[in-house]
């Protein structure tokens, strides 16, 4: 070997080196908040979806919410860059370590002689090792996709229940200025009355307050509904809503299979599959802790060298004695304890399951009850206001009540269509069905597009 091939080697090395590295790409609090703000939920990246959801005044229904949200979260955006990052692993897990190039010039104390040599550091694995590295890559994969799908279900939850709330408020607002209405038109008749001598200021003076009780919960009311609307703007992955909602259609009933389905469940719930491939993780790296402990060369380094005038053929290899085996028990420990959290999860989704059906199947009776019997009455007791108010002849304390009724009877019966749609997602995550049939749309938000 001459000394010129040995410069070349170390150059063709630290060219390799100077090429890997990469532009500096700051992240500036600014440029962040500018892109948050130009974000919208509204371009035309959700034209063409299959849910979109829209009524025919462009509103805002519940799938298209949905459907947006599962593009454009941010959350879920970051969580599907571990998705890439898994899925190279995989790719990367079988391969070789990388050599190393070994250079090496030496000078001889007792003489003039120069010894040149060069090696290369190789690292094969040991027998099953690099099966069960590709194993490993493959369960942390499963794994990755299985958390995003439990992601993607949470955010698909928490995106209509936050849109129904929004509903609600607005629906609430209505009702509280239909009321304001109503109550000033008793305050006017009470202040005439009281000019005629016909009540007291007693009854005055105890309206006025109502109806400043009454505008305080507006203003509540109205704070809520910010509150909720920028909820769901962050849901969404936006800066703000600039579009109206729309309903989506009535709480719908949820076809259960039978209590012994548990098992159903637990291949349908992503969190259940994510622990499951957890233990698979733990698994292979214990069979990797066990493969380490078995005499193996940990690295091979054939060469080639010069000394004075005779070349010569160098062989050298390491061989690492497994004397501290507690990287397998500490192992064996941590798949223990990811069966341990598997099981007491499929424990803890029985139970939720259980609790869920109960939840919903009181609510559904609640909002029959509310369709069947509390509604017709209120359309009786909007008909005696109008009368009552039209003609002066009913006592105002009278009609004052039946307006206090009449407002919790209307603001309990959206809650009930609320509490009904909450409870329904509730039982959907807890049986892993929240996005069925969505599998087109999740695709291609996890490519990127809607």
């Amino acid at each position: 070997m001459t000394r010129a091939t040995c410069l070349f080697a170390i150059a063709a090395s630290l060219a390799g080196c100077a090429s890997s590295r990469v532009e500096r790409e700051t992240l500036d609090v600014r440029i962040a908040l500018s892109e948050l703000r130009e974000a919208s939920a509204w371009g035309s990246d959700t034209q063409g979806s299959d849910t979109q959801g829209s009524d025919a005044q462009g509103g805002m229904g519940p799938d298209l919410a949905v459907a947006f949200a599962l593009v454009h979260n941010r959350e879920l955006r970051a969580l599907r860059r571990e998705r890439r990052l898994a899925e190279s692993s995989v790719l990367s897990a079988g391969a070789w370590r990388n050599p190393e190039l070994r250079p090496n010039l030496q000078r001889l104390l007792s003489g003039e002689a120069v010894r040149l040599s060069m090696g290369v550091r190789l690292f094969p694995p040991a027998p099953g090792e690099e099966d069960a590295r590709v194993d490993l890559a493959r369960a942390r994969e499963r794994r990755v996709l299985a958390e995003i799908e439990h992601k993607e279900a949470r955010l698909a939850a928490l995106v209509r229940v936050g849109h129904a709330r929004l509903l609600l408020l607005a629906d609430t607002k209505r009702l509280l200025d239909a009321s304001a209405k109503v109550q000033d038109g008793l305050i006017s008749l009470l202040e005439a009355r009281v000019a005629g001598r016909a009540s007291t200021r007693l009854e005055l003076v105890t309206a006025r307050l109502e109806r400043s009780d009454l505008e305080r919960e507006r203003t509540r009311v109205e704070t809520d509904r910010a509150v909720a609307t920028a909820r769901l703007a962050s849901l969404l992955g936006v800066a703000s809503l600039d579009r109206p909602l729309s309903a989506g259609p009535p709480c719908e009933p949820v076809v259960l299979a039978s209590d012994d389905a548990l098992e159903r469940v637990a291949q349908q719930r992503p969190d259940l599959r994510a622990l499951q491939e957890a233990y698979e993780e733990g698994e292979q790296e214990l069979l990797l802790e066990r493969i380490a402990l078995q005499p193996w060369p940990t690295f091979f380094e054939p060469g080639v060298s010069r000394l004075g005038d005779g070349p010569g053929v160098d062989l050298s290899a390491g061989i690492e004695l497994p004397i501290d085996a507690s990287p397998a028990a500490r192992a064996e420990a941590r798949r223990m304890r990811l069966r341990e959290e598997y099981l007491a999860r499929l424990q803890e989704v029985r139970v939720e399951i259980h609790a869920a059906r109960a939840r919903f199947a009181q609510m559904v009776e609640r909002r029959r009850y509310v369709a069947e019997v509390v509604l017709p009455l209120l359309v009786d007791a909007d008909e005696v206001l109008r009368e009552g108010t039209g003609s002066g002849e009913v006592d105002p304390a009278d009609l004052a009540a039946l307006g206090d009724r009449v407002l919790k009877a209307r603001r309990a019966a959206g809650e009930a269509a609320f509490e009904c749609e909450e409870t329904r997602m509730a039982l959907l995550v807890a049986t892993g069905s929240v996005l069925d049939g969505w599998a087109g749309l999740k695709a291609r938000a996890g490519a990127g597009r809607p």
